[in-house]
């Protein structure tokens, strides 16, 4: 899985089906936020969104760069 830093802002970019395109957030990994598997088996991420201010869910293939 992923080695996240906690409390340290990142960028991560990923396909929204909401949007129906990729997009890029600005976020931080804290004690609420978590990886996991779907029950298709794809790898997801939960984690909040600085942006939105509120935790968000990406699904899927996903790239993430520390600011």
């Amino acid at each position: 899985w992923w080695k996240m830093i906690k409390d340290k802002t990142f960028y991560i970019t990923y396909y929204a089906t909401k949007h129906r395109k990729f997009i890029t957030r600005k976020g931080k990994w804290d004690n609420k936020s978590r990886t996991f598997k779907t029950k298709l088996n794809k790898p997801a991420i939960c984690y909040y969104d600085l942006d939105q201010d509120n935790y968000r869910t990406a699904v899927g293939n996903f790239r993430i760069n520390y600011v």
